[in-house]
């Protein structure tokens, strides 16, 4: 989960904080980090709104952070 420490140290968080944000020791959630642990449905749903970005980029499945992509206008 590249993103994930990307994310975190973007925002000059520790592993600490994030890990009390998901109500979880700091080694689960250095193994979330380093992908030896899946994230839960609820700790990515926390995570999206903590770190304002959409799930799909927790998963790495986009490059887009944004949670809202702006539409073209027509």
């Amino acid at each position: 989960m590249n993103q994930l420490k990307k994310l975190r140290k973007d925002q000059g968080k520790s592993l600490e904080e994030i890990s009390q944000l998901l109500d979880v020791s700091r080694q689960v959630y250095l193994n979330m980090e380093n992908g030896k642990r899946k994230l839960k449905e609820s700790e990515l749903i926390r995570l999206s709104d903590y770190f304002q970005v959409n799930i799909d980029y927790l998963l790495g499945l986009t490059d887009i952070k944004d949670m809202y992509p702006k539409r073209k206008e027509k």
